[in-house]
């Protein structure tokens, strides 16, 4: 069985299918999370350079309210867990559960960097869905010490234990490749293939390409040429976006520089079905075969892939739902849309057009700097004709208050700028009390 072709089969089937159908989606999501205009937006256009291009985070407002909602959720509390016997009279089931709770808390606040992990998954999930890969990380050296035995000397191998601790890695969704037509209640465990794309430091795999003394490698030998066809898989749009339009930080040097140990390419760890058993095996992007698959039950003790998909809405028959972001984008670019052409207008209104005949001796420099207390000189003040234009009526400021309500009831939040613009609550004790709470939580936050 070529393993490696399926691997291969399997990457381009499941990326051919995210490109197409939801990368776009996911790269407008965080976009509109980090308050910038989705791509192909007008305000991005060179006929909107002098125009105003507000974005009204309402968005991440939105976010961040849910987040310390969850926050008060799980952490109100110095215990991160409570865990119960299902029978309390049961002396070995409350033993149990004592020792499992202690286990739990000493991991959960020493281990693992519970906070952010719980936070950050809870934001994945609200701008796109939340991914989380959890191992158990293991690392030890062998050292040799000598013994005497019978007078004759033996080395021992004595293993230096470095690292033994659980581990929740928070995996990108562009990071993760499921089959298309992957059932929607458990698409984890009911894909016929897993391909976790990991960018990893040359030092770390030629590592695992050197034998210990007495073992195999861990990976097969590959040369600096076979390592650099793994570089072409760098560049990815979503990290791009996320990381905000940057250099991304998974650039390569040209090929006509030697490789670095600090140089990244990408690994794909598989978890394929085979004749009904999941099977694992790690790969050099598509190109090259790096170890032979091998049962999960050699890599993971339980035998289930230690991987999760979080959502925060539930969609029926859609492996990846909308997201509440997702959600509030057409009403999000109502609302700029909105604020824009408000702001646009009140800028008429104090700085009013002119318009000047061509070709007359008119100081248009000093019309277009309109400073105050200045002057523009003319030889006929008939030569310049003044534009004016009405102010923005109430009418601008009630549809604001409709969006935001509307844009409130689908992202499940209450906003204090809803309250506030709302003359029934903002004057009322009531809603003075919704203003105060909601900026407790986040400031608790």
């Amino acid at each position: 069985m070529n393993y490696l072709q399926m691997a291969k089969q399997a990457y381009d089937q499941s990326t051919t299918f995210i490109d197409n159908n939801y990368r776009q989606k996911w790269e407008d999501n965080i976009r509109h999370f980090q308050s910038r205009h989705r791509s192909g937006s007008k305000y991005l256009k060179d006929s909107y350079r002098y125009r105003s291009k507000i974005f009204r985070p309402k968005t991440r407002s939105a976010v961040r309210s849910n987040e310390a909602a969850a926050a008060a959720a799980f952490f109100s509390n110095q215990d991160v867990v409570a865990i119960e016997p299902q029978n309390p009279s049961d002396p070995a089931q409350q033993a149990s559960a004592d020792v499992v709770f202690e286990a739990l808390q000493y991991r959960l606040t020493k281990s693992i960097p519970w906070f952010k992990v719980c936070m950050g998954a809870f934001q994945e999930a609200s701008v796109n869905v939340c991914i989380s890969y959890q191992y158990w990380d293991y690392k030890e050296d062998i050292e040799y010490q000598t013994v005497i035995a019978e007078d004759e000397e033996f080395k021992v191998p004595v293993p230096n234990v470095r690292t033994d601790k659980p581990c929740i890695e928070l995996v990108p969704v562009e990071q993760l490749r499921i089959h298309p037509a992957a059932n929607w209640l458990d698409p984890i465990n009911e894909s016929p293939y897993l391909i976790h794309l990991i960018p990893m430091y040359i030092a770390d795999i030629k590592a695992r390409m050197e034998s210990d003394e007495g073992a195999e490698p861990k990976w097969k030998k590959l040369e600096d040429d076979e390592l650099r066809t793994a570089q072409r898989l760098d560049f990815d749009s979503t990290r791009n976006t996320r990381d905000g339009d940057k250099e991304d930080k998974f650039d390569q040097p040209s090929k006509n520089k030697p490789l670095s140990d600090f140089d990244v390419v990408w690994v794909h760890r598989n978890i394929v079905r085979v004749k009904g058993r999941d099977v694992v095996y790690y790969t050099l992007g598509t190109e090259h075969l790096l170890s032979d698959p091998k049962p999960i039950e050699q890599y993971y003790f339980h035998g289930e892939r230690p991987y999760t998909l979080g959502i925060t809405a539930i969609e029926a028959h859609k492996m990846y739902p909308e997201s509440p972001v997702q959600m509030s984008v057409p009403l999000q670019s109502e609302l700029n849309e909105n604020a824009n052409q408000r702001a646009d207008n009140v800028k008429l209104v104090m700085n009013k057009r002119y318009t000047v005949i061509r070709g007359k001796n008119v100081d248009v420099k000093g019309l277009l700097r309109n400073v105050a207390g200045g002057a523009s000189m003319v030889d006929n003040h008939e030569d310049i004709m003044e534009r004016t234009f009405q102010d923005v009526t109430g009418s601008s400021y009630a549809e604001q208050d409709r969006l935001n309500l509307d844009f409130d009831d689908i992202v499940g939040t209450f906003s204090g700028s809803t309250v506030q613009g709302n003359r029934s609550l903002n004057e009322t004790v009531g809603g003075m009390a919704m203003l105060r709470g909601g900026a407790n939580a986040l400031t608790e936050y």
